[in-house]
């Protein structure tokens, strides 16, 4: 008889360190999230952004007022979503997505990096660093 190879030990101890803060937090680069307010005439914008565990509640942002959070990728993916509004519309959408290249490579891959999301009254523009121009993302919903 053929002696069986279990690989279900040596997976399970390497998930159970993956999970453990310290091994993940020199194996997955930290982000930032800023989101800047970049309208005119005074407009303030107002911002509720959330992942699956955590809620960052709301935030009124004055003209060239930024919010901003920082965060270690997850194991398994991490995103954060965001609701922003204010009097000429409202949008709801990723502000970080690891699976989203479109995002990731914007604020840097694997390492870490910041996210630079400028809202302006014409819509939602990430900073793509590698190519130093801003990209429109989103435009609002009316």
């Amino acid at each position: 008889m053929k002696p069986t190879t279990n690989i279900s030990a040596p997976l399970l101890v390497l998930l159970i360190c993956l999970s453990q803060p310290r091994v993940t937090h020199s194996l997955f680069g930290k982000y930032t999230v800023h989101i800047i307010n970049q309208m005119g005439n005074n407009q303030v914008l107002h911002s509720h952004c959330w992942s699956k565990n955590d809620d960052l509640g709301t935030h009124d942002l004055e003209v060239n007022a930024e919010v901003n959070w920082s965060f270690r990728e997850a194991l398994f993916g991490t995103k954060f979503k965001c609701n922003m509004w204010w009097s000429g519309g409202h949008q709801e959408f990723y502000v970080f997505n690891s699976k989203d290249d479109t995002i990731t490579n914007c604020c840097g891959t694997g390492a870490g990096g910041d996210c630079f999301w400028r809202i302006k009254e014409d819509g939602i523009y990430l900073y793509n660093g590698a190519k130093h121009k801003l990209v429109q993302k989103q435009k609002w919903i009316k």
